[in-house]
């Protein structure tokens, strides 16, 4: 039986480590943090939104995490919340000086309006699936914490 581990094999995976360690080091990292006013804001919009929606407020969270589920119910629970907040505007498209009024942990406000601005290009049947959507767009690019 012929041993895996040789040298050509270690060459191999270390050269792959070594240009995917690479790649992974030179995309565009960003970190918004969410805190004082812009959490009072959302959460008392959440309240407002959970009486609207049905949605308890306390899946703002799940919001912030990205694990709320694509219901239809959450997604007009999302869209009152960031209307209501601004950081959607009447057209459902985001509004990136709001995200730029964030905490920034890593990467640069033209970065993330370049974020936004790339996001905003969904457009789906209404304003509520849309703004989902870009919603999802932009948690692919963006962590946020609070």
């Amino acid at each position: 039986m012929r041993a895996f581990v040789n040298i050509n094999n270690i060459a191999y995976i270390t050269l792959l480590c070594v240009v995917l360690c690479f790649e992974w080091s030179t995309q565009d990292k960003m970190h918004l943090h969410i805190m004082g006013p812009a959490v009072k804001e959302l959460r008392e919009q959440a309240e407002i939104c959970s009486q609207q929606t049905g949605v308890p407020a306390a899946n703002l969270r799940k919001i912030i995490d990205k694990t709320l589920s694509d219901e239809r119910a959450n997604k007009e629970f999302f869209h009152c919340v960031a209307l209501n907040t601004g950081y959607i505007d009447n057209n459902s498209k985001f509004v990136a000086a709001k995200f730029i009024g964030l905490e920034i942990k890593e990467g640069t406000p033209e970065a993330i309006t370049n974020t936004i601005n790339e996001c905003n290009k969904i457009s789906l049947g209404d304003n509520i699936d849309t703004a989902y959507a870009e919603a999802d767009c932009v948690h692919d690019a963006i962590h946020f914490t609070a």
